[in-house]
């Protein structure tokens, strides 16, 4: 039961779409990804089978305690819940952490490539007949475009995972051919230079690993490579005010080192950011701004020193353990979904998705 629980928050919460809240797409996909969270943690103790022990606890010890201290000392009406928009406050976090420790216990169900196949084409039917945003770019059902690119370029590995397309080589290969075009074919309609970038970064790393047969650890540090190179692209970029992250990543860079050791807060982003913006009679004052668009920077601005150091050395010790371990297709999403997340606002959706790949990445047993 609780596998399945587990499948089903990674494969069908970007489905969910209520007409409730704030946001009809983020508010019901949160609320239905908190209520999954709490029933998956009572079905999981509630059951005789219990898996190993989960590795790198301490770390979520110290963002849990970090958090309440931030509830404490730095306590505002969304540090808790978070925004009407996003509800990604403290307790939305510690949710996160309990889903990615539990989910090292977890394996997922075994079950047909037709069934992530069948996702993406669902994918592919609410980007064309769904809602489109005001620059005329596909939300599908997630609700915005690059989340929505985040989703598919988290999902399209899975064609190479599936152990049942595996024992027929063809129909593997048909079948990550027709995941690869039904991908980049979102990505188009989602406009998102992201996945495209994300895109490019996995499959840089799918080729030299199984094409021209690199090391693990070579093609994961090339990987890396990659995407931490990639973070010099918004530089480049020319576009509209309220797009331009490189005004937003400088306020944020700057609002952490306010409270540089415990940040201001988890949840308080907003808040900062709108309070720098201020500060700097920068050109995106007016905005609402409720993201620094790269989750490096929001746990530095949340979580100050404290925070971001806990977060990199999660990412370090994902990648050094799924190296070790040769988890190279949850390097392959790992990839993907970290490089999307560092210019974008994160949905609840990407979130869960996220955190499920670290706790895979830590799994003390193959």
């Amino acid at each position: 039961m609780a596998c399945k629980i587990l499948f089903a928050l990674l494969f069908f919460l970007p489905f969910v779409t209520l007409p409730f809240g704030t946001s009809h797409f983020e508010t019901p996909k949160v609320v239905v990804a908190e209520i999954g969270i709490i029933i998956l943690f009572i079905v999981y103790f509630l059951s005789k089978k219990k898996g190993k022990a989960v590795a790198e606890v301490w770390i979520g010890s110290i963002l849990i305690l970090l958090s309440f201290y931030h509830l404490i000392f730095s306590n505002t009406q969304v540090t808790l819940l978070g925004n009407s928009f996003r509800w990604q406050g403290a307790f939305l976090l510690w949710l996160l952490l309990g889903f990615s420790f539990l989910s090292q216990r977890l394996s997922l169900p075994k079950v047909s490539p037709v069934v992530f196949i069948s996702c993406l084409i669902l994918h592919v039917y609410f980007a064309v007949f769904g809602s489109l945003n005001n620059e005329g770019r596909s939300v599908g059902s997630i609700g915005e475009p690059n989340a929505l690119a985040a989703t598919v370029i988290f999902l399209w590995p899975w064609m190479l995972a599936s152990k049942k397309a595996a024992d027929k080589k063809v129909r593997q290969i048909i079948f990550v051919i027709l995941a690869l075009a039904v991908t980049i074919l979102i990505i188009f309609l989602s406009g998102s230079r992201s996945g495209i970038v994300a895109l490019g970064i996995q499959l840089a790393f799918l080729i030299s690993y199984k094409l021209f047969k690199l090391r693990l650890l070579y093609a994961a540090f090339l990987a890396s490579l990659l995407f931490l190179s990639s973070l010099a692209l918004p530089f480049f970029n020319t576009e509209t005010v309220y797009e331009n992250r490189t005004e937003i990543w400088k306020s944020a860079l700057i609002s952490g080192y306010e409270h540089p050791i415990f940040g201001n807060g988890f949840g308080n982003t907003e808040i900062a950011l709108k309070i720098m913006n201020k500060k700097l009679q920068n050109g995106i004052q007016g905005y609402y701004v409720d993201s620094s668009h790269n989750f490096l920077l929001d746990f530095w601005v949340q979580g100050g020193f404290v925070g971001l150091s806990c977060i990199v050395f999660l990412l370090y010790r994902s990648i050094r353990m799924s190296v070790e371990k040769n988890r190279w297709h949850v390097l392959l999403i790992f990839f993907g979904v970290v490089t999307v997340m560092l210019f974008n606002p994160a949905s609840v959706v990407t979130l869960i998705q996220f955190w499920w790949t670290i706790g895979q990445s830590l799994k003390r047993i193959s």
